[in-house]
């Protein structure tokens, strides 16, 4: 029997691997980021390691999986997002040993742990590997940068693919920081995935407030400050993805595999 375990923020997960001893755990990870932040991947030699230790002293839904691969918790992560998505259009993302910032002086791990690794277009992807555990996003199908229609084709075509073998585990992570905000969606989505799978469904409890990232009722001044703030941003995330273009490379050309001779 599969079982659904919803959860509001992405880092919940760190904590329930930690608390039921999990190890060895081999994700299909479907989602708009990688939540690899601090991490870089030699993909040809199919290992990982930490290259900013910083990472490692606070857990949070950029970096969960930096801490679970670190602690042994996750051995292979199969990383599943739209081409509108993935390392080009995110702050702080995984870095790959070929990307020009590592290979002209860039921070490299010390230390190097086995991960089986590879990143394909969703578009592409016919679901969770075989003893695989399927961790599926919201905002890798309804981001709140998404058009709603788009999200919409997107939530279709993910319940249309045929999975070729039936995950005993999944999680299904809401991500209000990166979501459309729209309960309805979400559990009509949930119910659907529940009917797919012959699932049951698992609520896990709230992350308390020393490891939650959630901000709700944000201070006045603070939701002042980011109407000014807010277009700003825009044309440093405009930089910000030109830069990463010279600093990866053809590695953000998209799609690729093992076999496209980007490493």
């Amino acid at each position: 029997m599969t079982v659904i375990y919803v959860a509001a923020e992405h880092h919940r997960l760190y904590w329930h691997w930690k608390d039921t001893g999990a190890r060895d755990i081999c994700l299909s990870h479907v989602d708009f980021h990688c939540d690899m932040r601090g991490l870089t991947i030699d993909r040809p030699n199919q290992r990982a390691g930490v290259h900013a230790p910083a990472e490692l002293e606070k857990v949070d839904q950029g970096n969960f999986l930096t801490n679970a691969i670190h602690a042994g918790m996750v051995r292979g992560v199969t990383w599943a997002h739209h081409p509108f998505g993935g390392r080009r259009y995110d702050l702080g993302t995984v870095r790959y040993l070929s990307d020009r910032r590592t290979r002209l002086g860039g921070p490299v791990p010390k230390k190097w742990k086995p991960l089986r690794f590879r990143e394909v277009d969703l578009r592409d992807w016919s679901g969770p590997e075989e003893g695989s555990h399927l961790d599926l996003d919201w905002d890798a199908l309804a981001c709140r940068v998404y058009p709603r229609p788009f999200a919409l084709e997107l939530q279709k075509a993910f319940l249309d693919v045929e999975f070729r073998w039936r995950p005993e585990v999944v999680y299904f992570i809401y991500s209000y920081c990166s979501s459309h905000i729209d309960d309805t969606a979400f559990e009509g989505f949930l119910e659907a995935l529940r009917r797919k799978l012959d699932a049951t469904v698992e609520r896990l409890t709230p992350l308390p407030p020393e490891h939650s990232n959630m901000e709700h009722d944000p201070p006045l001044a603070t939701r002042v400050r980011r109407m000014f703030t807010g277009p700003l941003k825009a044309p440093q995330r405009w930089l910000t993805w030109h830069l990463k273009g010279w600093n990866g490379g053809d590695d953000l050309a998209f799609p690729y595999g093992p076999d496209s001779g980007h490493d």
